[in-house]
């Protein structure tokens, strides 16, 4: 009986040790540098910087102008083509120019006018009394209005 047991221990153990035991063991293949895909990868990435890094050199960075305020009083900053810029408080105020709703304050809104032209904003807020106010039309440029609507 000693004798099975030891033969079973014997044959535990080779099934632990697995098909390679007392086999040495092949060392994992040595790479003396970088395959040739890795190399053209490299070359094309440090291309794609080059070209990169010449439009940086030739690019423009622009930041918007501050606001200033006209002869009129009115804040006036640079805009494409002509807008409105309105705030009132309380806000939530409808916003008409010359009869057109643009809609609630906050707004801010193009507008199609001729440099030059006045044209008629009007706010109004129910119970709160309207407020209306002439503004010129000029080109490239954003006009600010900051209203308080009162009873």
């Amino acid at each position: 009986e000693r004798a099975a047991q030891e033969r079973t221990l014997q044959a535990d153990a080779a099934l632990d040790a697995g098909p390679l035991a007392g086999a040495a063991q092949a060392p994992p293949p040595r790479r003396d540098g970088p395959t040739t895909e890795e190399i053209e990868a490299d070359r094309a990435a440090r291309d794609d910087l080059r070209r990169a890094q010449r439009s940086w050199r030739t690019s423009e960075t622009m930041a918007p102008r501050q606001a200033t305020r006209d002869g009129g009083g009115e804040l006036v900053a640079p805009f494409q083509g002509f807008g409105l810029s309105v705030e009132s408080t309380p806000a939530g105020a409808t916003v008409r120019v010359d009869g057109r709703d643009l809609g609630l304050t906050p707004l801010v809104a193009s507008v199609d006018c001729a440099p030059g032209a006045t044209l008629r904003v009007r706010l109004e807020r129910p119970p709160l009394r309207p407020v209306e106010r002439a503004v010129r039309c000029r080109a490239d440029a954003l006009v600010t209005l900051q209203v308080a609507l009162g009873r």
